[in-house]
Order: C-alpha cells, then structure tokens, then sequence
C-alpha cells in the first residue's frame, strides 16, 4: 500500500531529447493506459466504489477532467455523478455536454463532428462535497465575496511558468466557521453574476460519493489541497488524484 512520504521513493529523470521515452510515447496513450489501470485496480473492484451504484465524482471541469472523463468506458461514463470545480466560467456554464463523435468524409479527408447528446453532467462548485453544513455556508460565502475571481485564493491553476513548481502546501488550514445557522431551503447562491447552484442532486450523494481529483497538486500556492481537506475523504480509499 502506498502513503505519501517526505523522501523521494522514484527519480524522474527527463533528457528534453528524443532519447527519452516519455518524450516518444503518445499523450493520449499514457492516458488510456492510466485510466485502465484506475479502471482495472479501483473503480471496478474496489467495494467502496461499487456502493450507490458506482456513482463518483470528478474533482476538475477542464482539460484534464474531460480527457479523463472521455477515456472512461461508456459505462463508467454513465456512473460519473457530477463535475466539481472552482472557476466561475465553467460554474456558469452549468453543464458538461458530451457528444457522439461522427466522421464527415469531405473532399477525400475525413473530419469530425458531433452527434448526439451522450451526456449532460452537472457542474457544481466543490463546497457542495462538504459535509459540515457550516463549513460548507462559511466557504460559499467566502468564495462568492471574492467574486469568484480566477486566482489562486479560489484555488484555480496558477499557470505562469514561475509558479509551476511552487513549494509544498502548507499544512491544512481548518476554518473557523460561524456560529450554526439554519440550513436553508434555497439551492443556489447568487453574487456577482455567478450563482452556485446544486442542480437538483442529492445532498446526501454529494457529501459521501468517492471523488477523482483531475487538477494539478502543488499550483494553487496550498488552496486545492485545502480545499480537497474539507471534503472530509481519505486519500487512497473513497479519493485518488489523477494529474
């Protein structure tokens, strides 16, 4: 069984030349080959991911949780519950769509299209996975004063070359929330023109579905890996990151 430690177990070494594998293999391979192994060790066999119907969650409504999401066997597509993320532009957007891939054959070349509708999965922003109520309200309403700006204090990429490697995280920062309140009956939340909604799902789900995180550690100067804290799931068992 793997656990995170502080001493490095592997050496990557990356030549920047031909001569490297990594550099030959094809990106779209290595990502079928690691969703089949997620596929192969955990979402299929894992009891824990077999319970609500093999419903989870994928942690990341960009590129890297879309390619993900794409390489997934139809039928383990279908068990994907919703997409969580922090960024308002894909809050907004309310939905991930994904069509049936068509070929058109024009002037000899074949080219893509998009068929029908095979999936409409919602798009909700991460608090919706917390299962204290109050910690839940506190985050929502710390992120909705923000605006909801795209930056590292929500917890988005920080994609200039400097901050690539920024240092470890530092150690979770548990908040203080307020004083109880009664759990309201509305589901959504508006400010600033973005509003959290819950699209109608099952709040029970949410807090207690497994969850695959698709967004890079270690480029949100610590706010993902805070953010992932307060979802209350343990690494390794109901939360795996793949990045």
């Amino acid at each position: 069984r793997l656990v995170r430690t502080k001493i490095p177990l592997v050496t990557y070494r990356h030549t920047g030349d031909q001569s490297s594998q990594s550099f030959r293999t094809n990106r779209k391979l290595l990502l079928q080959l690691r969703v089949l192994a997620m596929e192969q060790s955990v979402l299929r066999v894992d009891p824990l991911w077999q319970q609500h119907g093999r419903k989870f969650i994928i942690w990341g409504a960009g590129r890297d949780g879309k390619d993900f999401f794409k390489a997934l066997p139809l039928d383990l597509q279908s068990c994907v519950y919703c997409f969580v993320d922090v960024d308002a532009k894909k809050l907004n957007a309310g939905y991930f769509v994904y069509h049936e891939e068509q070929q058109d054959k024009v002037d000899g070349r074949n080219h893509k299209k998009k068929g029908r509708i095979l999936f409409k999965i919602p798009i909700l922003h991460f608090s919706f996975l917390i299962p204290e109520q109050s910690v839940q309200e506190h985050i929502q309403s710390e992120w909705l004063t923000d605006g909801g700006s795209k930056d590292a204090a929500v917890g988005c990429i920080d994609k200039s070359k400097d901050n690539h490697f920024s240092s470890q995280p530092e150690n979770s920062l548990s908040p203080t929330p307020p004083a109880k309140k009664k759990q309201k009956t509305n589901s959504m939340k508006v400010c600033g023109g973005t509003i959290l909604k819950d699209h109608g799902l099952n709040h029970d789900l949410l807090r207690n579905l497994p969850v695959i995180v698709c967004v890079a550690m270690y480029r949100t100067h610590g706010v993902l890996e805070r953010n992932v804290s307060y979802i209350k799931r343990t690494e390794g068992k109901d939360l795996w990151h793949f990045s």
